[in-house]
């Protein structure tokens, strides 16, 4: 019996690492993630590796706390920018959730590595084209942003907010920890990279070499109405698909082009969405014969991979401890 006692619990304990190094980016492996400006290749077609993470190049150091602006991270790496469009959703670009395991947004703060609210991110849901949307497990006192009930037209003055090198070449400098601000405007010629839509999305005008770059992917385009900022635009990639940033302007996904799925997502709870990551935390029961009976796993294919921010909660940690103490006591009453 005690033979029996320890092998279910080594069982356990099995399972329980396995759950770990499931959580774990690169099924489990514990290299640290190195973050290459130019990106992995993107899912979206007609993004190159040298077109994603964009950052700004020229711009000034911004004038402003802007309450939304978000920073992604990866163990403690700004990797993308976004904005937060309601207490606990975030609007960025769909490739920066492919492969970064982004855990944690920084909000409401002018510096990346400091400052505002630093926030778990409970998922990720991918819409269409470049676009995404990041839920977070509790909700941001910062203000959010409004998105623009209309694409802007060609001429309109934009302003482009991010983190990121400041040179406009493949890793030739390092990324300021300080948010830096161009403004900018909507043009209709020089997106010429393949699989830009103009329904869609949006060129913004590289003035004089700056403008968009590497690093800045899913960061915000911004207009003013009545002098209030409104989101238009998450950065997507270069326009005419080049290596060295502003000789062509940038393309940006068009959010108001996507209000249906935004407006999906702010109206979504967790009993109607079916992409959580989340894990139970019921606890065992013990049934009528005398036994502790525990509660299955969710029987929806979905396997958490949000990373150990996620999984490893208190909550889930005293449920592990609960199953194995459960499946002792069964071991020990045979």
């Amino acid at each position: 019996m005690g033979l029996q006692k320890a092998g279910l619990l080594g069982v356990a304990t099995g399972v329980v690492a396995a759950l770990v190094l499931l959580a774990l980016p690169d099924g489990g492996s514990q290299q640290a993630v190195k973050y290459n400006p130019l990106g992995s290749t993107s899912v979206v077609k007609g993004i190159s590796p040298a077109a994603a993470q964009q950052y700004i190049v020229g711009g000034t150091q911004a004038t402003q706390t802007y309450s939304f602006m978000a920073s992604l991270q990866s163990r403690g790496q700004h990797v993308c920018g976004g904005a937060l469009v309601a207490p606990t959703w975030i609007v960025t670009a769909k490739h920066c959730t492919t492969g970064a395991g982004v855990t944690k947004a920084r909000v409401g703060t002018l510096t990346n590595n400091a400052g505002g609210e630093l926030l778990t991110v409970k998922r990720s849901v991918k819409g269409p084209n470049d676009i995404a949307m990041l839920e977070l497990a509790t909700p941001a006192k910062s203000t959010p942003i409004k998105v623009a009930d209309q694409p802007p037209a060609v001429g309109t003055a934009t302003r482009l907010i991010g983190w990121g090198q400041t040179c406009p070449n493949p890793n030739c400098g390092q990324a300021p920890t300080q948010l830096q601000e161009i403004d900018t405007k909507v043009v209709d010629t020089g997106c010429t990279a393949q699989g830009f839509d103009g329904t869609k999305e949006l060129c913004i005008e590289s003035p004089g070499g700056n403008g968009a770059c590497y690093g800045d992917s899913g960061g915000p385009a911004l207009v003013q109405t009545g002098g209030v900022f409104e989101l238009v635009g998450a950065t997507s990639r270069a326009g005419a698909d080049q290596e060295t940033c502003g000789l062509a302007p940038a393309i940006y996904e068009s959010v108001p082009a996507f209000n249906d799925f935004v407006n999906k997502n702010l109206a979504s709870t967790p009993s109607t969405t079916t992409a959580s990551s989340e894990i139970p935390t019921t606890e065992p029961t013990v049934g009528d014969d005398g036994r502790t009976q525990v509660p299955p796993l969710p029987d929806n294919g979905q396997i958490p991979t949000s990373g150990l921010d996620n999984l490893l909660t208190p909550e889930n940690i005293a449920l592990i401890q609960t199953l194995i103490t459960a499946i002792a006591q069964q071991a020990a009453n045979r």
